[in-house]
């Protein structure tokens, strides 16, 4: 999958690209949460496949922004920190999911 989302970089612009990329994922979990509704698995696993196929085009974003904005002495500390974007923004997502939706009236 990373060589189609190189090969469309390649033939569309990084903004064209990126908008497909995020209606895919917006469109995958709207797909998820109105199937959620309906208890079934099978929607919610399609909705999840469409999000998983569109962070191809995202996960390879960053290094093409960082190669044409950066200078040479520049590219290795901004890699560095675009790289732990992701893995940090996933650890805060987590964790204020979860104090979101604690509920603490089933504890006895």
């Amino acid at each position: 999958m990373v060589f189609v989302a190189m090969a469309a970089y390649n033939n569309f612009s990084t903004r064209a690209v990126l908008c497909a990329a995020v209606t895919l994922q917006l469109g995958g979990a709207w797909f998820r949460m109105l199937a959620f509704a309906r208890d079934e698995f099978w929607p919610i696993l399609v909705g999840t496949t469409v999000q998983s196929l569109s962070n191809t085009f995202l996960l390879t974003a960053p290094n093409l922004i960082i190669n044409a904005w950066f200078p040479v002495n520049e590219i290795g500390i901004a890699s560095a920190i675009a790289s732990m974007a992701i893995p940090l923004g996933s650890m805060v997502g987590f964790g204020v999911t979860g104090y979101m939706f604690y509920d603490n009236t089933d504890i006895k």
